[in-house]
Order: C-alpha cells, then sequence, then structure tokens
C-alpha cells in the first residue's frame, strides 16, 4: 500500500498563532515579577502614606489638613483593594472630632460599598454606622436602618473576639433603642462575662483593656435607662440590688449602681410632682445615646492606633 504524501503551506495566520502560543508562557514569566513588583511599590506608597496621617494626627495640625489628607489618599488610590480603610478612618476621625456627623455617615457608607467581606473593614464599619444612626434627625427610621446593619454583621460573626465584644454592644444599644430591656439585658450581661481567648489575654493585655472599656460603656449605658425605664420605685430598687448581687467582684459595677439607685429616687420625684406617666421618654433615650458617643470612639481609637502599631512590629520583625 503507497501512502500518499500532500505537500502544502501552513496559513501565515496559523504560523503566527503558533508561535505565540510557544512564547506567550515566556512573556508572561518575565512580566509577573514587574507587574508584582510593581505591586508592592503602590501598595508599600499607600501604607506609607496612611501611617503618616497616623502620626499626623497627633499633633497640633488642624483637622481640615487632616481631612485633605484621607480624601487625597482615598482618590489617589481608588482602586487599592484597601482603600476602604482610609475610608472607614476619615469617618471615625469626624466622629471624634465631633467635625460632621453626616460626613461620618457618609464616609462609612462609602467604606462599607467598596469594602469586601474579608476585610476587618466590613463588620466594623457596620457597627460604627450603626452607633451613628442614632444622631440622625428622623430617630425612628436610624433604628430601623441600624437593626438591618446588626442583622448583617450577627449573620456572619466577625472573628477578632475584640470585634465579637463590641458587636455584644451595640446590639445591647439597639435594644435599648427598640425599648426592648429584656435584650438589652441579655446582651449586656454577655458582654459582662466576656472572656478573651487564653493566648490573647496573655499575649495582649491591652486587648483587656479595651473589654473594660466596652462593659463599662455598657453599663452605663444599661444601668442609665434604668431609672427612666417603666416600673415603680421600689421594683426598680429591687433589681438593681438583684443584679448587682451577680456579680460580686465587680466593684466599679456596685458603685455604678449606687449612683443609679439615687437617680431612681430623684426621676420617680420628680415624675410624681408632674404627674407624669410612668413611661421611657424617647427624648430621654436619644440624649443617653448621643452623649455616649465620644467614649465609643476614644475605645474604637485605641484599639485600631493598637493594631496598627501591633502590625507595623510584625512587618519589622519579618524585615
Amino acid at each position: 500500500m503507497v501512502s500518499k504524501q500532500y505537500n502544502f503551506r501552513v496559513p501565515r495566520l496559523w504560523r503566527v498563532r503558533c508561535s505565540n502560543a510557544f512564547l506567550l508562557p515566556t512573556a508572561i514569566a518575565l512580566v509577573t515579577p514587574v507587574v508584582a513588583q510593581q505591586s508592592l511599590q503602590i501598595h508599600g506608597e499607600f501604607q506609607s502614606m496612611l501611617q503618616e496621617i497616623y502620626r499626623r494626627q497627633t499633633t497640633d495640625e488642624t483637622p481640615d489638613s487632616i481631612v485633605n489628607a484621607y480624601i487625597q489618599l482615598i482618590e489617589q488610590f481608588r482602586d487599592h483593594p484597601q482603600v476602604a480603610e482610609p475610608m472607614f478612618h476619615l469617618a471615625s476621625y469626624y466622629r471624634f472630632k465631633e467635625l460632621s456627623d453626616q460626613k461620618a455617615i457618609y464616609w462609612l457608607r462609602k467604606a462599607i460599598a467598596t469594602t469586601t467581606e474579608d476585610s476587618w473593614v466590613w463588620s466594623r464599619a457596620r457597627l460604627l454606622l450603626a452607633r451613628q444612626l442614632y444622631s440622625l434627625n428622623d430617630f425612628e427610621s436610624g433604628v430601623r436602618e441600624a437593626r438591618g446593619l446588626l442583622e448583617a454583621v450577627e449573620a456572619k460573626p466577625p472573628e477578632q473576639s475584640l470585634t465579637q465584644a463590641q458587636m455584644k454592644l451595640q446590639l445591647m444599644i439597639q435594644c435599648l433603642a427598640e425599648e426592648n430591656l429584656v435584650g438589652a439585658e441579655k446582651h449586656f450581661r454577655d458582654l459582662l462575662d466576656w472572656k478573651l481567648e487564653q493566648h490573647a489575654a496573655q499575649d495582649y493585655p491591652f486587648e483587656m483593656r479595651v473589654i473594660e472599656g466596652l462593659q463599662l460603656q455598657a453599663a452605663r449605658h444599661f444601668l442609665q435607662r434604668i431609672p427612666y425605664g417603666p416600673g415603680t420605685k421600689a421594683g426598680k430598687a429591687a433589681w438593681m440590688k438583684q443584679f448587682v448581687s451577680d456579680y460580686p467582684d465587680r466593684a466599679w459595677l456596685q458603685e455604678m449602681a449606687g449612683e443609679m439607685q439615687e437617680q431612681i429616687a430623684i426621676v420617680q420625684e420628680s415624675r410624681s410632682a408632674l404627674k407624669q406617666p410612668d413611661v421611657t421618654e424617647k427624648s430621654t433615650v436619644r440624649t443617653l445615646f448621643l452623649a455616649s458617643n465620644i467614649i465609643a470612639v476614644l475605645v474604637l481609637a485605641a484599639f485600631v492606633l493598637r493594631n496598627h502599631i501591633h502590625s507595623r512590629r510584625e512587618a519589622t520583625n519579618a524585615l
């Protein structure tokens, strides 16, 4: 059997494609290290500028210059995967300096829309926005939106123990805003019983102080509501006594409860004199929320600053 031979010319386009099939992997192998190096340089510049803004916040620099520095960083690195972080810090700065509630809300919404679920910003921005929404003129609308944000965080609990504790605090505050004292007490007790993981308690005493700060903040929120809530003077006093007896080792809680006992008597006498109904006053609720915002920001700012200092130490050790 004689085999046939076929003579034909390979089309030029095919030859180019075949050539590309061999050259493309080589090109990719050559380009990839360059792209990676450029990405590292961009990330390094981003982190360097962010750290510089943190440093400037500890000086006497004007708030306007700090705000402008954050905005410049955000605009320059709008496509950076971590750009939600300076958005979050800018919102926190607006709250810490009491510059603008509306701008704080704006940048928190931007951070939430920009971040991904694997970022620490995803949960913390929602928790902070939920707190900030209580400052809206439409208090009821803010409470409803805050509930939706907290339900989203509950459905995807944060990994860090401290963020989980912050979530418990915010859930307690949310229940107070909804006039649900039973739910608020449950979250308050959860926070009072909070314990860090053993390694965290040993390695990071700072976290223990933050937890104590959150507990103190929760106690102020919760116990201050008792005098203004429903019930008789005797009933409130009996509840307060029973509650603090469950925590005999918390001297600061005992002291705070004693102050609230006096407040119960004052509020009750005032209501009797004015013949007011013994119900929770929404204006008082909102005032308590707004008065506690500065405490929340101080705790959060200290926590965030500690994390960045720890990250920089790790980076230095790695080098």
